[in-house]
């Protein structure tokens, strides 16, 4: 009588033990490190150059789920091609995000600067934009570093060894400081 009692006790441990399993195997799958990330990119941006966008960007979309941060300027890229393609509403998508990721729309080189098609779609989220790096960047620490460049780029032209040596003693206590702070100056903070 007493292994009959313990029997439900027994087959509900299992069904617990069955689901939680279940459930491990529909999560997302894991995060993966950036120079997985970008060996990765490189097969997806061979489907971007190629005109497969559908493929691309369903690769794509799954490989930037599984990393804390895509940088803004591949998801500039997409947002580009998608433009030119005439996806209109994933341009946003990937350009609002690219936005959200510290890109300043209108800076960059050559074709990597704006999006020329899809108009009204990138007006849209142009307009968000300020909103967008007020709530996401730090300006304070942006000028600082900005200035801390200044300081390092003028000793370095001015070939001034001793005075290249305080300065990047300055600089790097101020950095380790910043770093402290605010975190790593990475282009979502910055």
């Amino acid at each position: 009588m007493a292994d009959n009692r313990k029997r439900p006790k027994l087959i509900k441990k299992c069904i617990y033990v069955i689901l939680s399993l279940v459930l491990l195997s529909c999560q997302n799958e894991q995060e993966i490190t950036y120079p997985e990330y970008y060996r990765n990119f490189n097969k997806i941006n061979e489907y971007l150059n190629s005109g497969q966008l559908g493929i691309a960007i369903t690769k794509f979309d799954s490989l930037s789920a599984r990393i804390p941060h895509v940088p803004s300027s591949h998801l500039f890229k997409v947002a580009r091609l998608c433009s030119e393609n005439n996806l209109c509403d994933l341009s946003a998508k990937y350009l609002k995000k690219s936005i959200e990721n510290g890109k300043e729309y209108g800076k960059g080189i050559g074709q990597y600067k704006t999006i020329d098609q899809c108009s009204k779609e990138i007006e849209s989220v142009l307009k968000m934009e300020s909103e967008i790096h007020i709530r996401n960047l730090n300006f304070y620490y942006k000028a600082q570093i900005d200035s801390m460049f200044q300081a390092d780029q003028k000793a370095r032209n001015e070939s001034d060894y001793e005075t290249m040596k305080v300065v990047d003693s300055l600089n790097m206590l101020t950095l380790l400081h910043q770093i402290e702070k605010y975190g790593y100056p990475g282009e979502k903070l910055i």
